[in-house]
């Protein structure tokens, strides 16, 4: 029984092996209370699990819901480096990543200029 909303648990995050080489990435797609966002905090080490084993081996992030947004204000590599910095990386070391992140994120003219240009009154 959850304990904030008093509904049964119904171990939607059972079952299943997961292997993720370096230099992977996966989505996580399923219907609303599926799992996906549990899967993902207990991935990233925000949540333990109730049971079994997770091992993870270097870094791992999830931009859902983990407080590791994207601020509407800033531009994409402004989010970028708050991200890896919350990661533990240094700005050395993210500004030469920098390349390699804006590549693979596929963030185009937001690299440079804030998601939301201005803000209604």
């Amino acid at each position: 029984m959850d304990a904030w909303s008093g509904t049964r648990r119904s171990g939607r995050c059972a079952g299943f092996e997961l292997s993720v080489t370096e230099g992977e990435s996966i989505g996580v797609i399923g219907l609303n209370g599926a799992g996906k966002s549990t899967l993902l905090k207990i991935l990233t080490g925000t949540t333990r699990p109730t049971e079994g084993e997770v091992h993870v081996r270097g870094r791992t992030a999830a931009l859902l819901e983990l407080g590791l947004g994207f601020h509407p204000d800033f531009t994409g590599r402004q989010n970028a480096m708050m991200a890896g910095q919350l990661m533990g990386l240094g700005t050395p070391q993210l500004a030469a990543l920098m390349p390699q992140i804006e590549a693979f994120a596929e963030i185009g003219p937001t690299s440079t200029s804030p998601f939301v240009p201005t803000r209604p009154a």
